[in-house]
């Protein structure tokens, strides 16, 4: 179930589906939340969480390595809700420390782009535009931060991704983040759309290199932790076992 599909409950006939259905899987604590509010309270024991996952195996984290400038990667489509011209507008106030590498396309680009050129940061800002997702982790494993400023979210896997790799990140208090990313134990949050907020945060780990690492160690934890794609592929296959048994004794 797609986040926007919760702002167009009756387009997608979602009450309707939610009651009809005799067992649901939310990805999150926060989609389920958005489940109970359309279902009456003596169904809500049918949805269930199962958090979405990456393979741990092959996103393993790499030695921590320092350099100047600083690396930020950004993955997402390039559209108003990612807000990635907030992260445009606080590379400007600390382009001699930073550059920017984006990945991602979308019908926000050349606005982005036009914005980095006025904003006197060309320079600092690589458009990768879109790649492969192999292609996308070997960016990833050049960069010593991850940024997320996005206004709407579900729960990102690209964050997921990040994380796994062992890389600091920051995001927002979005829907299903804060039970990915706890602030300032396993990666930072501000508030979305505010860009004062979120230079702060770059800033603070463009200079402490001892946050980075820690804030990188805890991310990858928590993400073998909660968020392993096989350990919940196993948890998604013992609900579905107990459901059936449960139907069919």
């Amino acid at each position: 179930m797609g986040r926007m599909s919760f702002f167009d409950v009756e387009e997608f006939a979602l009450q309707q589906k939610f009651e009809r259905a005799e067992f649901i899987f939310a990805i999150s604590d926060y989609c389920r939340s958005q489940i109970l509010r359309l279902l009456p309270s003596e169904q809500w024991s049918k949805v269930h969480v199962v958090r979405l996952g990456v393979d741990t195996g092959r996103f393993v984290a790499s030695p921590s390595s320092s350099q100047h400038p600083i690396v930020i990667g950004c993955v997402g489509r390039l559209v108003p809700a990612k807000a990635q011209r907030l992260l445009l507008e606080a590379i400007a106030q600390l382009k001699s420390a930073v550059r920017l590498e984006i990945v991602g396309d979308g019908p926000d680009r050349g606005v982005l782009e036009t914005a980095a050129r006025e904003l006197g940061i060309a320079d600092h800002v690589h458009f990768h535009g879109a790649l492969s997702h192999a292609a996308t982790e070997d960016v990833l494993r050049r960069v010593n931060l991850f940024v997320l400023p996005s206004f709407a979210e579900g729960i990102p896997v690209a964050l997921m991704e990040a994380m796994a790799l062992g890389i600091p990140c920051i995001s927002t208090y979005v829907a299903g983040i804060p039970e990915l990313i706890q602030d300032g134990v396993d990666g930072l949050l501000v508030p979305a759309g505010n860009g004062e907020a979120l230079c702060a945060a770059i800033a603070q780990l463009v200079r402490d290199e001892s946050l980075r690492i820690k804030l990188g160690q805890a991310a990858r934890k928590k993400v073998c932790d909660s968020y392993d794609l096989g350990n919940n592929l196993q948890f998604r296959a013992k609900l579905l076992r107990k459901f059936e048994e449960d139907c069919c004794p």
